[in-house]
């Protein structure tokens, strides 16, 4: 009975961290293309980029 209860744990543990891991890579993502997209400029026509940065 112990083992199950220990199994279940662990599994448990695995995906949480699982999840966790695919959090942080889709974000890193995210940034990643928001890097890449086109220049931002506002209404004067001066580069907005450096406000993100």
């Amino acid at each position: 009975m112990e083992l199950v209860i220990i199994f279940s744990i662990y599994l448990a543990i695995g995906f949480l961290s699982h999840k966790a891991y695919i959090d942080l890579k889709t974000s890193k993502q995210v940034k990643a293309q928001a890097k890449i997209t086109k220049p931002l400029y506002d209404y004067k026509g001066q580069l907005l980029r450096q406000y993100f940065n």
